[in-house]
């Protein structure tokens, strides 16, 4: 295997070694502790598990809340947690919760892509 951990990391996750994925983005977190991304991932690995492992369906929602509150624009972790609370460990409650954070962040989201194209068109003519 490649030295570089990423450089392993994507060659796993192209191979689907889920496994071998996971212990990989756990030593990735140990340096990089901070890195909302590797939570993210840390949270879809191990819903990916087929077997039992060390980690539980608990694990990855924490893992997953770690990602949004270490980083509170992050849609990515926001739109995985509402669908954790959804389809995973349904709590309609949460879920909505989520799905409204997701609609703020969308709409703030277009909101400034038009400002942006408003002053572009603005600029041009």
């Amino acid at each position: 295997m490649n030295s570089d951990p990423c450089i392993t990391l994507q060659h796993l996750l192209e191979d689907r070694h889920w496994e071998e994925a996971l212990n990989q983005v756990d030593k990735l977190l140990q340096a990089n502790p901070l890195a909302a991304q590797l939570h993210l991932l840390q949270a879809q690995l191990i819903q990916l598990q087929d077997k039992e492992t060390t980690y539980s369906l608990e694990d990855a929602e924490e893992a997953l809340k770690r990602a949004s509150s270490l980083d509170t624009t992050y849609f990515d972790a926001i739109v995985e947690l509402m669908h954790f609370y959804d389809a995973v460990c349904p709590n309609p409650q949460k879920a909505m919760k989520y799905a409204n954070e997701v609609k703020v962040l969308a709409q703030k989201a277009l909101s400034e892509a038009h400002t942006i194209l408003e002053e572009q068109v603005e600029t041009h003519t």
